[in-house]
Parts: C-alpha cells; structure tokens; sequence
C-alpha cells in the first residue's frame, strides 16, 4: 500500500492522482512503484533500479516485444543522477518462450529518433499562456521540436506564435499580459 511505500502508476488513473504518486516519488516516499510505461513519458522520474516484468506488451491490438526506444525510455530511468554511480535494469526473460533474436532486439536494436509532437494550438497556447505569460516565446523555443529544427524553421515557428498571440488578444483572450476571464474558460 502507499503507506508503506508500495504504489502504481498507469494511464487509466485519475490525473490527480497520478501527481500525488509523482509527487510523492519524487520525495523518496515511494521505494516500490509498478508502473506503465506512461511514467517514463516526459517527466523526470529517476529510479535506483527498473525492472521488466516482460519484455512484451499489449498495444491495444495484439502482444508485441517492445521497440528499442520504448526499452530506453524506461530503462533509462534507472540511475539517480548524483546519487547513484550507476542504475541498474532487469528483465524477466522466460528461456521457454522468448526468442533470443527478439530480446536482442529489443536491448540493443537501433533507436528510430524522436521526433516532437509539441502543437501550438491556440488552446496550448492559451494554457501555457496562463502559467507562463509572456515567457511562453521562450519555452516554445527551448522545446525538444523547436531544438532540432533549423533556424529558418524556428524563425517561421516563432512567427507563427506571434500572429496566434496577436489574434488571441485582438479576440480578448489575452490582456495586459494575462489572460481575461474568457481566455480562461477558454
């Protein structure tokens, strides 16, 4: 149970109740965490240690082997950065029904690159507008997809926000810096 130290994690779970698990994890009150793959997207979650209990999933069709990246993505957490020489990362690999060839596969395959799916709808733009105000420029520079484009892109993206920003205060989302009581119901 929580209490002792002992919780899950997964996508079905109520958002608030997913960042109590997060919040209490990252303050070292979770030893044990079961956890889906949903943990290890986007959040910084580091663990001593991650353990597979099978190198397969269901991806809502059928039982795969998981692709490299989503292996490192997970097993990536293991490791505590300054606290830990090194992480340390187990899989339960049954020798009666687990190729060989696909396991390898999974552990040491080569790794398709990520590519952002970071959108900036006006609904996003309104969000971050609410908790960032006019910083929000800058955190849609620094992010992962922004990052690997090349600067004639950027320039385009930042324009793109610029015209979306301009429209959304014209229309009385956004005011004086802030966003108004219609941006928020928005």
């Amino acid at each position: 149970t929580i209490s002792s130290g002992v919780a899950y994690h997964h996508g079905g779970m109520l958002p608030v109740m997913k960042e109590i698990v997060e919040q209490l994890f990252s303050a070292g009150l979770i030893k044990v965490l079961f956890a889906t793959e949903t943990f290890a997207l986007g959040i910084n979650m580091p663990a001593t240690s991650v353990i597979f209990d099978s190198l397969m999933k269901f991806d809502g069709k059928r039982r795969r082997y998981l692709t490299p990246g989503e292996f490192h993505q997970m097993a990536g957490r293991a490791g505590r950065r300054g606290m830990d020489k090194m992480g340390h990362v187990y899989a339960k690999v049954d020798k009666d029904f687990d190729l060989v060839s696909s396991v390898r596969e999974v552990v040491s395959g080569p790794i398709n690159p990520i590519n952002s799916r970071f959108d900036l709808s006006y609904a996003t733009i309104l969000s971050l507008y609410g908790s960032l105000g006019g910083r929000i420029v800058r955190a849609a520079e620094q992010s992962f997809g922004t990052f690997r484009k090349s600067k004639k892109e950027r320039i385009a993206r930042r324009k793109q926000l610029g015209r979306r920003l301009d429209l959304l205060q014209k229309m009385k989302y956004i005011e004086d810096g802030a966003l108004t009581a219609k941006g928020r119901f928005a």
